[in-house]
């Protein structure tokens, strides 16, 4: 799911504004955001579980809350290390 959402964000990046290191950074930002999510998003309710903590009452609000701090300083990681 991650490939498939980096080269369309690719993609579409390039063909609107025709610069690929724009496109390469939103892409890999975006790939790694979607790889974070599903490890978190599995990882989470195990963890949850493992401390006899029931998983469904704090794993959608939390992991939204968590991904979207983490989405943002991926971004501004890839950004930092792309773009100098």
């Amino acid at each position: 799911m991650a490939a498939v959402l980096m080269v369309v964000a690719f993609a579409r990046v390039y063909w609107s504004y025709r610069d690929w290191v724009s496109a390469l950074v939103i892409s890999l930002s975006l790939y790694l955001i979607v790889i974070t999510s599903m490890a978190l998003g599995a990882l989470i309710p195990i963890m949850l579980e493992r401390f006899d903590i029931d998983p469904a009452h704090s794993a959608a609000p939390f992991l939204a809350t968590l991904m979207d701090v983490l989405g943002v300083l991926i971004y501004c990681f890839v950004c930092s290390k792309l773009l100098g």
